[in-house]
């Protein structure tokens, strides 16, 4: 995995803001979620909305973070 001051310029884009998506299950206000970039070279960052660019950032490899999504959904399935 690429060294984090790697991972933060790739997480800039051509007008220097970063391509951040929330669920919309966040809320109104946002600030108890994680926001997810999606990265070249197959890699995913997360970090949590609380303390936005500041945040610090998790590059996950994008089959482990789709498997990740797919686990979540099954147990949130069987919970509800």
């Amino acid at each position: 995995m690429e060294h984090i001051s790697e991972l933060s310029a790739q997480l800039r884009t051509r007008d220097g803001t970063t391509q951040w998506r929330r669920s919309r299950r966040c809320g109104p206000n946002g600030a108890n979620c994680v926001a997810v970039a999606f990265l070249p070279h197959d890699v995913v960052g997360v970090r949590d909305t609380k303390n936005g660019t500041r945040s610090v950032v998790l590059p996950f490899q994008g089959r482990s973070w789709a498997r990740f999504v797919i686990g979540t959904r099954r147990v949130a399935r069987r919970h509800t």
